[in-house]
């Protein structure tokens, strides 16, 4: 199938000491870490080190070298800087602001989040659209945390 939207993007790259196992990688990706049973969206790129697990990586976002990514749907076009542990597979605190929907475990990320290095974000976060570093309260989002530009809303469960 032909689609003109993914012409621009050269076939999959899955270089030397890279790993991918039960994972569906997009055209123009760039796999220099591991990748175990995620989706990553055309032009995603993972760094050495990074390792992306049971994750959905939406298109052009960039994971930095020695990140870890667990249980998160990460939109498109945002950066996971190096060094970063994302998500808590067994958060049991629900979401602050939709504890109905975010109470798995699973953390997402918004369109064009810029995640500063070292950062730490538990699970059943939000981080919403547009996040740059310095509108974000420090670097640690503990479980079930909201964030929004200029606020941080924790859960009381």
């Amino acid at each position: 199938i032909y689609d003109e939207n993914l012409a621009n993007y050269f076939p999959a790259a899955i270089e030397g000491g890279a790993v991918v196992r039960d994972s569906v990688v997009g055209r123009g990706c760039v796999i220099q870490g591991k990748v175990e049973r995620s989706v990553l969206f055309p032009g995603v790129r993972v760094a050495p080190g990074a390792h992306v697990v049971d994750s959905v990586i939406m298109p052009d976002c960039i994971i930095g070298q020695e990140a870890h990514i667990n249980r998160c749907i990460v939109d498109k076009a945002s950066v996971i800087d190096m060094g970063c542990r994302v998500g808590n597979p067994y958060a049991e605190v629900h979401n602050s602001e939709f504890p109905d929907l975010l109470n798995s475990g699973i953390s997402l990320i918004g369109e064009k989040v810029l995640l500063p290095p070292g950062s730490r974000v538990g699970g059943n976060v939000l981080m919403y659209p547009g996040l740059k570093p310095q509108q974000m309260h420090g670097n640690e989002f503990h479980d079930g945390t909201t964030v929004s530009s200029g606020a941080l809303t924790k859960s009381e469960n």
